[in-house]
């Protein structure tokens, strides 16, 4: 005899029922006994039976519907195996009822209902059951069946409480076994059924299932589960599952659409042609209840019922992926910078198609099924984000490829930009509000120009196109090139949506065009002041020198550095990508500086933080006294003699100015004389020997000349 398994204590004496459950693990005969009260009949022996292996399990039981007599009270018993089985000598017994089966074959995989009441059952479910005699089930029972041999097959002790589900107490619910190779005598294997029998008793709602499938709750992780071969483990398996509707209505006929639980797993259902009554919106929670099945390596919930409420859930944020795969089947994710790899793809199939987009890297598979908006528009151009459920069609074992991204609405390419873009002049876009902010902000057009400049960008693109009109716009993608190597020179034609960053209007481009090399450059604009008129415009500062020279890096990194001329101070930004960045102070007095007009204005208003970004080193121009600092090539002014020991003259000839500066060769400004007419005479006897710069000002020009002055 086994040794005595549990020891326990039921407490103080009382004249109530007491109860204690212990459940047997090993076959055998177990004395039991009571220190206290054994003189009053508390001992004796249990006799633990094996339960045998077989075919016959217990899958269902009503044992206590609403109505007064239990008329619905029944039993279901499935062979799960291979084979027909005759219960020919079977026996069914519960606490008050002792069946004996007659000469019945079931089938396999066939159900056999056992009930109180045949034709109750037979009246509301519409199915044949057995009478299994005298006696009921009670609310804690133990159903046994028993072969021919008195062995027990199948056992199941349940009883009213928690851990069993008790809405079957009364509620009108039957209990489900979940899944036939469960332990049916664990209570956690059981739920209460979801499935409506479509009536009442006693006003309650019946929930019963004889005769069918049984379902039970699951999360959509448990059931989503694949072999090594990409087959679904649990196939076939009735389940019941809550959770958000994401997406839209992929069969008009029926219902297919994507649900995703609170803990943010996937799966799809699926009806043929029913729709239970229900219009498929985006967001609204529901229960699905039905069998899983997997269709070329998509798992998916054939429905049978659907419980919706009007409640709402929360949509899942996309999760950004570079790769489609079995953990993206029905779940919401975004691939990032994508492009069409064929256009022509677009739009072939009657009832949806598949296009290749690529990010530069990898191939993705996009279907567009024929229910979606996406269906009947242009394809997308340009790059672009695109979001959708994850998918699989994958026709061949294993079931480990075929994997495709399929976008809900026309809202999850970003930015969808179609057929022909409107064509604008620069200047048209690059207007601002009183606040700075871009009036075109978002607006997709077309430009073009000619580049201007190097690629400020080498992971992406950032340079400056500018029009006939010569009005200039900065071209920036973060981190992808368009396939275009940015080179100066280049006539361009840029599709693309408008944008602004720190108050620089920008073209965000989705495709670029070259229409024609090695095309001539404007000169730059003469400006004495930065501003948004000098924005992405090559402009060029006369007269400036620096403010601090040790501020000038020359380390590699990108830094900001002030010059100034006789009218104000400008902010000069060195950018890393430039060959300044990396180069020592550009030697010499005063310049003329050149470069591109910016911005760089953190807060609204954008009406500040102007400056100028040369791109190369020769754009740091000294002043020379000889033709290029001019504005023609013929100089308006004549200086003799020079070099001058203490006076000098000076003619004009076809040109009126109203000042003389005279800087040193640092850039100080020594003297400011007002100008003559035709010519005058200056008395430099003061300056000390050696090299100066005279800047001739006018209205609307500038002229340099370099003299010397000797002892």
């Amino acid at each position: 005899m086994p040794a005595i398994p549990k020891a326990f204590i039921p407490g103080p004496p009382s004249t109530e029922n007491w109860v204690f459950t212990y459940r047997f693990n090993i076959p055998g005969f177990y004395r039991y006994d009571s220190e206290l009260y054994e003189n009053v009949g508390t001992k004796g022996t249990i006799e633990v039976l094996p339960k045998i292996k077989t075919n016959l399990v217990i899958t269902e039981i009503m044992y206590d519907d609403p109505g007064s007599m239990d008329s619905l009270e029944f039993v279901e018993i499935v062979n799960v195996g291979e084979k027909p089985l005759n219960l020919n000598y079977f026996a069914f017994q519960s606490k008050e009822i002792n069946y004996m089966f007659p000469n019945y074959l079931l089938n396999n995989n066939e159900t056999l209902i056992l009930a109180r009441y045949p034709d109750a059952i037979k009246k509301y479910f519409g199915i044949d059951a057995i009478a299994w005699g005298a006696g009921s089930l009670k609310n804690l029972d133990n159903l046994t069946l028993k072969n021919f041999f008195g062995q027990i097959i199948d056992k199941v002790d349940y009883w009213y409480n928690s851990p069993w589900p008790i809405q079957a107490a009364g509620y009108g619910k039957s209990i489900n076994l979940c899944r036939p190779d469960l332990d049916n005598n664990v209570a956690a294997n059981w739920q209460e059924s979801p499935i409506s029998a479509g009536f009442k008793v006693e006003g309650k709602t019946i929930y019963a299932n004889p005769g069918k499938p049984n379902y039970c709750k699951y999360d959509i992780q448990d059931i989503n589960k694949i072999n090594a071969d990409g087959t679904l483990v649990y196939d076939d398996l009735g389940v019941k599952v809550y959770g958000t509707i994401h997406g839209v209505n992929l069969n008009k006929g029926g219902l297919e659409f994507t649900i995703i639980d609170d803990k943010k797993d996937g799966i799809s259902a699926y009806s043929l042609s029913d729709n239970f009554g229900y219009v498929v919106k985006e967001g609204n929670k529901l229960t699905a209840i039905g069998r899983t099945n997997q269709v070329n390596g998509l798992a998916r919930i054939d429905l049978d019922e659907i419980i919706y409420t009007p409640l709402t859930g929360q949509i899942a944020t996309p999760a950004v992926v570079e790769e489609l795969n079995e953990g993206t089947e029905s779940q919401i994710v975004t691939i990032k910078n994508v492009s069409l790899v064929n256009p022509a793809d677009w739009g072939e199939g009657s009832s949806g198609f598949n296009v290749e987009v690529s990010n530069g890297v990898k191939n993705f598979i996009i279907r567009i099924d024929d229910d979606v908006d996406l269906f009947n528009l242009k394809f997308p151009e340009g790059t672009f984000n695109i979001t959708g459920i994850g998918s699989q069609h994958d026709t061949i074992s294993p079931l480990l490829d075929g994997y495709q991204l399929c976008p809900r609405y026309v809202a999850d390419i970003d930015p969808y930009i179609s057929g022909k873009y409107n064509r604008y002049p620069v200047g048209l876009i690059t207007t601002t509000n009183s606040q700075g902010v871009a009036d075109s902000l978002g607006i997709k057009c077309e430009i073009e120009g000619i580049v201007y400049g190097i690629n400020f960008n080498p992971n992406g693109l950032s340079f400056t196109l500018i029009d006939s009109y010569n009005d200039g716009i900065n071209i920036y993608l973060q981190n992808k090139n368009l396939g275009y190597t940015v080179l100066e020179g280049d006539e361009i034609r840029v599709k693309g949506k408008v944008d602004q960053y720190n108050g620089l209007i920008k073209m965000i481009p989705d495709k670029i065009e070259i229409i024609s090399p090695d095309n001539n450059l404007n000169l730059p604009t003469t400006t004495t002041v930065l501003n948004e008129s000098t924005e992405s415009q090559l402009i060029e500062i006369r007269n400036v020198t620096w403010v601090n020279p040790a501020d000038w890096k020359g380390n590699g990194t990108s830094f900001n550095i002030s010059m100034k001329n006789n009218i104000g101070i400008f902010t000069v930004t060195i950018d890393s990508n430039t060959e300044l960045a990396k180069s020592p102070l550009p030697s010499g007095g005063i310049f003329t500086l050149r470069g591109f007009g910016s911005q760089f204005d953190t807060q609204k208003p954008y009406l500040e933080s102007y400056r100028i970004v040369p791109r190369y080193l020769s754009d740091f121009h000294l002043f020379s006294g000889i033709a290029g600092t001019y504005e023609n090539g013929n100089s308006s002014v004549e200086i003799y003699p020079n070099p001058s020991k203490k006076v000098i003259s000076i003619s004009y000839h076809d040109r009126a100015f109203d000042y003389i500066s005279i800087f040193d060769i640092s850039g100080n400004l020594l003297k400011k004389i007002a100008a003559s007419a035709e010519k005058q005479t200056l008395d430099v006897s003061d300056l000390v020997p050696g090299v100066y710069y005279l800047f001739f000002t006018g209205s609307d020009f500038t002229e340099s000349k370099k003299v010397v002055i000797i002892e």
